[in-house]
């Protein structure tokens, strides 16, 4: 009787433990074959993004830890000349108020860039 018992737990444990192999055969399946396309581009978003950070430069200190020389931002504009080719006077119009700077100076190196 006790070894009918045991056999029947047997069986029912090898039951479960087969339903859900077979459920997480049935969820991969899902996964990996039929939604493959869609999560490859999900990862493929996720995962072709560059990001360049200049590390921000040390300060030079005396022998008692006072500054000599630090690093201050800066904002850099670049530009194609090839495209700014006859419209330097309005692009330093537009920069000047931005960067907070005159315009004078950003038409002189504009036209000396094309």
């Amino acid at each position: 009787m006790e070894a009918a018992k045991n056999r029947r737990r047997v069986i029912v444990l090898t039951i479960i433990l087969a339903a859900c192999f077979i459920t997480l055969g049935c969820r991969l399946v899902d996964l990996q074959v039929l939604h493959h396309e869609e999560y490859a581009r999900l990862a493929e978003d996720q995962h072709d993004h560059f990001y360049y950070r200049e590390a921000p430069r040390g300060d030079i200190l005396d022998r008692r830890g006072s500054p000599l020389a630090t690093s201050v931002p800066v904002k850099r504009v670049c530009a194609d000349p090839f495209i700014l080719k006859g419209h330097e006077a309005e692009i330093a119009r537009f920069l000047a108020p931005l960067l907070k700077t005159n315009e004078t100076c950003y038409s002189i190196f504009l036209i000396a860039l094309t």
